[in-house]
């Protein structure tokens, strides 16, 4: 589980210089975002994989893993606004971070329960 966080962690900071462009009206370098998205793609593969070797997942991890791949699919959408060169919606962006950044808090709070 560490490895995921890890991997979480990166892509919740380069995430956060993500959302400092575009709160300055400026276009996110798309280089960026993809390594933003493949890094966070890693690190919730890791996390299932993980998850998958144990014999019991709380459910707080699983609900962390539900809210991940439901902002992996937001990243997705972003990414499209990326690719057409269009600068991405403030709600979408706010959308993207809160479920990010709930499903780590959520992980977090896992990891401590598991008797860290």
């Amino acid at each position: 589980m560490a490895y995921a966080m890890f991997f979480l962690g990166i892509a919740a900071a380069s995430g956060a210089a993500l959302g400092a462009f575009r709160l300055k009206d400026r276009e996110p370098p798309v280089a960026l975002a993809m390594v933003h998205g493949l890094i966070a793609l890693v690190g919730v593969v890791v996390l299932i994989f993980w998850a998958f070797t144990q014999k019991k997942v709380p459910g707080i991890l699983i609900a962390s893993i539900v809210l991940f791949i439901t902002t992996l699919f937001g990243g997705l959408v972003a990414m499209s606004y990326h690719v057409r060169g269009k600068l991405l919606p403030l709600p979408l962006v706010a959308l993207h971070a809160t479920a990010g950044v709930n499903a780590y808090v959520f992980l977090i709070a896992s990891y401590l329960s598991m008797g860290a």
